[in-house]
């Protein structure tokens, strides 16, 4: 018995270190924007990959922060420019499902129609993603551009040229 309260005592203690040497929320986030910082001054793959990791990373360490769907949507965009629009679509997805409050979701709706119809190409899923922003944001400031990105979905920029001359 003896012995077994000893071990106890070395686990508690093993388990209090490990725990308290626990990066915090705002360590977690000095270290992103450090990371971002980088990422500005050069366009490197490596680097924005690495700030990827660095968001998810934060999310699932601390997905009720308030900045954790902020971070989900900056890596989508990342995404976007890296042309992994499959990863970005999952970024959006996890905010439409996990974070319904979040004060910029119609942008995550625009973004994702977005990277239906320049990253992936899917022009079907495009257009349902943009219908829907609009049906749900009717009032938002980018349905115009939805709008538009519907009624060009698919055409060249030469036909999208062509259709000025006949409007």
């Amino acid at each position: 018995m003896k012995n077994l309260t000893k071990y106890m005592s070395y686990f508690c203690c093993i388990a209090f270190l490990c725990v308290s040497c626990k990066p915090s929320a705002a360590d977690k986030q000095k270290e992103i924007a450090q990371m971002e910082e980088n990422t500005y001054e050069v366009y490197d793959t490596t680097l924005l990959n690495q700030l990827i990791s660095a968001y998810k990373d934060y999310v699932k360490a601390f997905p009720q922060d308030s900045l954790s769907p902020e971070y989900l949507l900056r890596a989508g965009c990342i995404e976007i420019k890296l042309g992994k629009g499959g990863d970005a679509i999952q970024h959006f997805d996890r905010i439409i499902n996990y974070y319904p409050q979040y004060e910029k979701l119609p942008e995550v709706y625009y973004y994702k129609a977005y990277t239906y119809e320049a990253v992936i190409f899917d022009i079907a899923q495009a257009r349902a993603g943009y219908t829907e922003f609009i049906n749900r944001f009717p009032e938002h400031s980018m349905v115009t551009d939805a709008q538009l990105s519907i009624k060009y979905l698919g055409m060249s920029p030469e036909e999208i040229v062509a259709s000025f001359n006949l409007e």
